[in-house]
């Protein structure tokens, strides 16, 4: 009996997740760009964080602004299911200026109000900057 439940359970659980495609420290890149990695590593530089603070995060990416929490917004993330949505379009000269915000989120434990005086240092990369990190 106990071994019917198991594997109840494990099947219950399998199917409710699909195989990640494409990880990168741990982050499941649901829809991967060019040289996101670059992007993920930056993240984690500034924030000072090891890999195992954004790992099991998956990483969706979209076109246009969504709603988060009744807000329109360019990225999006509910850090106790480790999710983050994000706009590429949303900064051409850095597209994922807003990855860096919103992995803050995973990393922080969520600091939906900002309190981290490192949130006023997140800004958009100079267009110089940013084509370098992809083309790097």
């Amino acid at each position: 009996m106990k071994r019917l439940i198991l594997a109840a359970l494990l099947t219950v659980t399998a199917c409710g997740r699909q195989e990640c495609a494409q990880k990168y420290r741990g982050v499941c890149l649901e829809a991967p760009g060019p040289r996101i990695d670059r992007f993920v590593d930056g993240a984690l530089a500034f924030w000072g964080a090891p890999d195992s603070a954004i790992a099991g995060t998956t990483l969706h990416t979209t076109s246009g602004q969504m709603d988060c929490s009744g807000v329109q917004a360019y990225g999006c993330t509910y850090s106790d299911m480790r999710d983050v949505t994000l706009d590429i379009n949303a900064y051409p000269a850095c597209p994922y200026y807003n990855l860096v915000h919103e992995l803050g989120h995973v990393i922080l434990n969520g600091d939906g109000n900002h309190t981290d005086p490192r949130w006023h240092q997140v800004t958009p990369a100079q267009p110089q900057e940013s084509k370098e990190w992809i083309e790097e």
